[in-house]
């Protein structure tokens, strides 16, 4: 299940920095470099997680990030 939160929580970061990127805010690499998808804090990584009555499919999903490289 761990490996399931991180992966969504990566994707869900992926997609904020595209945002950010697209409506012209700086996206630095360093920042990035320093983020982490794996959370502790709410999170029970042994936990009991039902989503099998969820019924919610996952939706598509971009691995690429292209930001500006900003002349590097």
């Amino acid at each position: 299940m761990a490996s399931s939160i991180i992966f969504s929580t990566t994707v869900d970061m992926a997609e904020t920095l595209r945002q950010m990127a697209a409506q012209g805010r700086e996206v630095n690499p360093d920042d990035i470099a320093a983020l982490s998808p794996h959370r502790r804090d709410n999170v029970l990584r042994f936990g009991d997680y039902d989503t099998a009555t969820l019924h919610i499919p996952p939706g598509p999903y971009d691995s690429a990030l292209h930001l500006p490289t900003g002349g590097l």
